[in-house]
């Protein structure tokens, strides 16, 4: 991730827009507060539902040796339950929330849950050390959270739906725990981290040699051949970089800064110290549970190693246009998956992120399509 580019842009704009209203309370600063306390204030009035069917509870809940944050919103309790399953790790979905799954509520109870080591769940636990923090560990944090939020909704079972690390996480809790699960939704699907290393590698080639990137050209070159087991992470993520650079993570930008810009003024849901604890993971690597993805004989990260039958419906809705996982590779994944319904789109002008990119397309197919299959 471009995390440094987000750091200078969060930085600049602090310092840009909050000349006049920078003001230090001990050893804090505190930028701009009254500014975005505004906005997100009126965000928060803009999307209030309160009505008796209406659910909206953020709390923190001990699961798993660590304390939790999670977000639940939706305009009747009675709807289908939807667990979001960000990506990263580290990249929690709350923050956009407001943006990008607000219109789900309508139709569905919506849960976000910050991993650990991430966003609001590290504010919570500030000693926690998430670069040692094991596939295990979040595999369990995951099933424990079921088993709450079935208890604590009373419901029997939920919608799972996984972005990119997440997809890894919600297939491996599709196949341990399908009794509690009434449908699987992946988007941005991780299939075999390997080999979608490769991919995005030829892809970011392909783009320098057509940008006459001399740059890039050299940097991917000296990387030739790839991937290989020396070194891989740090080579992996120079290659997502210009993955990143040429649009394959998101359609026609460069950059991730448009989703941050709004969001970090705007979101009703993240405070300044909530966006320091997103930037603290995100700027810092777990090798040890990247290498559990993306490893060459990896069981987490290649999914082909779990089978392919599911028994709930199965579904994924891609952006056309990912490079940053390779959407043809989890196409040819869903042809020899086996579901009681399975169906895979494809969503144009959109490549890693569509529920972020395309967000009105992803509930339609949500609301359409998802919703009938778990009633």
């Amino acid at each position: 991730m471009e995390v440094m580019t987000i750091l200078r842009f969060l930085i600049v704009l602090t310092l840009f827009i909050g000349s006049g209203t920078v003001y230090a309370i001990g050893n804090h600063w505190h930028p701009f507060d009254a500014i975005l306390e505004y906005r997100q204030e009126h965000q928060y009035r803009e999307r209030r539902v309160d009505t008796d069917l209406a659910i909206e509870i953020a709390e923190e809940v001990f699961l798993n040796g660590i304390k939790h944050s999670i977000n639940i919103r939706g305009e009747d309790k009675s709807n289908p339950v939807v667990l979001f399953l960000h990506g990263g790790p580290g990249f929690t979905m709350l923050p956009f929330a407001y943006q990008a799954t607000r219109s789900w509520e309508k139709e569905f109870t919506v849960v976000h849950w910050d991993q650990r080591g991430a966003g609001k769940t590290q504010c919570h636990n500030p000693d926690y050390d998430f670069t040692k923090a094991s596939f295990s560990d979040y595999l369990e944090d995951a099933k424990a959270l079921v088993s709450y939020l079935r208890q604590r909704l009373g419901i029997d079972k939920l919608i799972i739906v996984g972005h990119s690390w997440g997809s890894v996480l919600g297939v491996h809790l599709a196949k341990e725990i399908p009794e509690s699960i009434s449908a699987y939704v992946g988007t941005g699907q991780v299939i075999y981290g390997w080999e979608a290393a490769g991919s995005s590698y030829r892809f970011a080639l392909r783009q320098a040699y057509s940008a006459n990137d001399k740059e890039a050209i050299d940097k991917l070159s000296s990387l030739s051949p790839y991937p290989r087991e020396s070194n891989y992470i740090d080579e992996y993520l120079l290659v997502l970089n210009y993955v990143l650079r040429f649009g394959g993570s998101v359609y026609n930008e460069s950059g991730y800064s448009h989703f941050f810009q709004n969001a970090f003024f705007q979101s009703p849901d993240y405070s300044l110290e909530d966006w320091g604890c997103w930037l603290k993971i995100n700027s810092y690597v777990n090798k040890k549970l990247l290498n559990e993805i993306f490893d060459r004989d990896s069981t987490v990260g290649n999914i082909n190693k779990l089978g392919y039958r599911f028994e709930m419906p199965f579904f994924l809705i891609l952006g056309a246009q990912d490079e940053h996982v390779s959407s043809r590779l989890s196409g040819n994944y869903f042809l020899k998956v086996k579901a009681p319904l399975k169906e895979m789109y494809y969503i144009d002008q959109a490549a890693h992120f569509v529920p972020l990119e395309q967000p009105t397309r992803f509930y339609q197919l949500l609301r359409e399509r998802v919703k009938p299959s778990v009633k």
